[in-house]
């Protein structure tokens, strides 16, 4: 272990690396969503429609649309619905 560290390696517990080889990410259940992103998916969970969002965050409905596509994507879901349980479960606060 002194030898790895010496050598600039990072030791990972054995669960830890399986899970991030699987997943390229940590379990999380998403990937990394930015802020923005979070801030848009925080409106959907409260039942928010593409109009309202785009209204909060100062942007066209269709670039709200293509940024939820981005984020289902990311989570790797089809739905609305999906996508919401998927977020609900996820690290992210909301």
């Amino acid at each position: 272990m002194v030898n790895c560290i010496l050598d600039n390696h990072t030791m990972l517990p054995i669960a830890l690396y399986h899970q991030v080889q699987l997943n390229g990410t940590p379990s999380s259940g998403a990937a990394r969503l930015e802020e923005e992103e979070v801030v848009m998916m925080n409106l959907l969970v409260q039942g928010a429609t593409l109009e309202q969002i785009a209204s909060h965050i100062h942007m066209s409905k269709r670039t709200v649309d293509n940024y939820l596509r981005k984020i289902y994507n990311k989570l790797g879901v089809r739905t609305r619905t999906e996508a919401i349980q998927s977020f609900i479960r996820s690290q992210y606060i909301y």
